[in-house]
C-alpha cells in the first residue's frame, strides 16, 4: 500500500468553547464555539508567499494526493496570500480553481488544505465543503446545536466508537446546523420523524441514546419505552434465504470467469474469508501464518480471520495477488460501493449466476453458512465464529438461525440416541 500523510481534519480547530459555569444538563445554550478567523496580516503577498519552505511543501503535499489518485490539488500563487484549491477535472459549477480560507503563510494551513482535498475526493458536490470552511471562517460562531454535535464526536472518539461514515456522522451534520435553544424535544421529533421498523428509526435511536449519555439530557422514560415498543424492526426479519447462497461451484465458475488479476484476487479473498465488500481493502500483509488474514475492518476494527476451501488461496494465487488500486483515505461506503458496482459488472458479463439478482454479500454468506454445514467446524463454538465475521454471537445467530437451529436439533437427536 502506498504510504501517505494523514492528517486531523480540518475541523479540529472548531472545538467548541464551554461556558465556565456548569450544571446539570449542561447550558448548551450558553455555549460558545471558536470560529476560523482569516488571518489578519498587512504584509505583501509576496512576501508571505517569498519562502522556499511553503512552495516545497506544497509540492510534496500535491505529490501524495496525486499518488492517491486524489482528483484535486493545492495551489499557492504571488497574486493571493490564500491557499486555493485546483480541481484536476472541474468542480460541479464549471470552475477550475477555488479559494479556500486558509493561508499558506499560517502554520499548519497547508496541512488542513491537504485534508480538505482527501475530504472532497469522495464527495459528489465538493464545493459544499469549501463553502463549509468559508462560512465557518467568516461567519458567527457556531450554535447551541454545534456544540452538541461537537460534544457527542468526543464521546464517541472517547469511547472508540467509529462514526465516520457511519449515520453517527450524517446526523451531527444535521444536527450542527438546527437552529434555537436546545430542547430534548426537538430530539424526540426528529426520531419520530422516521419511519417506524426501519434502520433509521434504530441509528437515530442509537443517536439520540448517545447524546443523552454525554449531554446529560433528559428523555421521558414513558416515550423512550413506546418508541421502543413501536421500533420493532430488527435484524432477524434480514435471516438468510438458503436459496440465495451460492455454491461452492457456482463462487468458483464466477470468479474463474473474471479476467483482470486484481479484482479475481478481491472477489477471491471475500469468498475465501467470508469478507464484507470493503474489508478487502483494509486486509494487512495479505496471507499470513496457517493461511490467516488480518483486517483492519473500517466498521468493526481488528480481526484475525481463518479461510475456507484453503485451495481457493492456490487456485486464485491470492498470495501473490495484487488488489484494485483503490483510496485508502475512502470510508467503508465508499470502498464498499467500488466493489459491489464492480461485481454488478461482471455478475451482467458472468453465465449460470446462482440467482438473478445476485449480491456480493452472498460470498460471506456462503462462508457463514460453512461454518454450520461442515463437519470440520462442528467443534467451533458461536462466539469463535462471530469473531472471525467480524460481528457479535447475537447477529450471527439472528442472521443464520436457521443453520444454528438444524445443528442444534441435529446434536440433540444424537445425544437422544446415545441415550
Amino acid at each position: 500500500m502506498t504510504p501517505f500523510r494523514c492528517f486531523g481534519s480540518f475541523h479540529d480547530e472548531l472545538k467548541p468553547r464551554f461556558h465556565p459555569v456548569l450544571t446539570r444538563g449542561y447550558h448548551w445554550n450558553l455555549l460558545q464555539a471558536k470560529a476560523f478567523h482569516p488571518r489578519k496580516d498587512t504584509m505583501a503577498a509576496s512576501t508571505l508567499l517569498s519562502s522556499f519552505q511553503f512552495t516545497d511543501t506544497a509540492k510534496g503535499l500535491n505529490d501524495d494526493l496525486a499518488k492517491m489518485g486524489c482528483k484535486y490539488r493545492i495551489r499557492t500563487t504571488s497574486q493571493t496570500p490564500k491557499i486555493q484549491i485546483r480541481a484536476i477535472h472541474s468542480f460541479e459549477d464549471g470552475s477550475k480553481i477555488r479559494a479556500s480560507q486558509f493561508y499558506a503563510a499560517k502554520p499548519g494551513d497547508l496541512s488542513k488544505a491537504y485534508r480538505l482535498c482527501l475530504e472532497m475526493d469522495g464527495e459528489d458536490k465538493p464545493l459544499s465543503l469549501i463553502q463549509a470552511v468559508t462560512k465557518a471562517a467568516d461567519g458567527p460562531v457556531f450554535s447551541a446545536w454545534a456544540s452538541v454535535a461537537e460534544r457527542l464526536r468526543y464521546h464517541l472518539d472517547a469511547k472508540r466508537i467509529k462514526w465516520k461514515g457511519q449515520a453517527y456522522e450524517t446526523h451531527m451534520r444535521q444536527i450542527q446546523w438546527w437552529k434555537g435553544n436546545v430542547q430534548p424535544e426537538k430530539l424526540m421529533r426528529w426520531v419520530e420523524a422516521s419511519k417506524p421498523e426501519t434502520h433509521d428509526r434504530v441509528r437515530r435511536l442509537c443517536t439520540l441514546n448517545a447524546l443523552i449519555i454525554c449531554c446529560e439530557l433528559e428523555v421521558p422514560n414513558r416515550w423512550l419505552a413506546k418508541m421502543k415498543d413501536e421500533t420493532s424492526f430488527s435484524i432477524t426479519q434480514k435471516a438468510i434465504n438458503p436459496r440465495q447462497i451460492p455454491t461452492d461451484a457456482s463462487i468458483e465458475s464466477f470468479i474463474d470467469s473474471i479476467t483482470y488479476r486484481p479484482w479475481q484476487v478481491a472477489f477471491g479473498f471475500i469468498a475465501t474469508y467470508g469478507l464484507r465488500p470493503h474489508e478487502v481493502f483494509c486486509i494487512e500483509d495479505g496471507v499470513g501464518e496457517k493461511d490467516h488474514i488480518e483486517v483492519e475492518s473500517k466498521k468493526t476494527g481488528y480481526r484475525l480471520i481463518r479461510p475456507q476451501n484453503r485451495h481457493w488461496i492456490d487456485r486464485w494465487n491470492l498470495r501473490d495477488g495484487e488488489l484494485p488500486p483503490h483510496n485508502p483515505n475512502h470510508n467503508g461506503k465508499e470502498l464498499g460501493a467500488k466493489v459491489t458496482t464492480q461485481f454488478a459488472r461482471y455478475r451482467a458479463q458472468a453465465e449460470g449466476m446462482w440467482r438473478a439478482n445476485a449480491q456480493c454479500y452472498d460470498l460471506r454468506h456462503a462462508y457463514a453458512r460453512r461454518f454450520h454445514t461442515r463437519p470440520e467446524f462442528e467443534t467451533l463454538r458461536l462466539d469463535k465464529i462471530a469473531k472471525f465475521m467480524g460481528h457479535s454471537e447475537k447477529v450471527h445467530s439472528n442472521t443464520y438461525m436457521r443453520w444454528i437451529d438444524r445443528k442444534e436439533l441435529k446434536a440433540q437427536a444424537l445425544r437422544e440416541a446415545d441415550d
